[in-house]
């Protein structure tokens, strides 16, 4: 049995790259927002790396 984590739309098994993204809004014509991700997920459990670009440089 395979393993999956799910983060948004994205569904990683052990050992792949995923693609997707987190729904984030819905706009007045209801199409939605979201946020792009890639998923790296090792064969085995151990650390955790999370990185973040493009953050607005004037949010506190």
């Amino acid at each position: 049995v395979t393993e999956l984590l799910h983060i948004g739309s994205v569904s990683a098994e052990r050992g792949s790259v995923s693609r997707g993204g987190i729904p984030v809004d819905i706009d007045l014509r209801g199409g939605t927002a979201d946020i792009p991700i890639i998923v790296c997920r090792g064969v085995q459990d151990g650390p955790v790396l999370w990185l973040n670009g493009a953050t607005h440089g004037d949010e506190p």
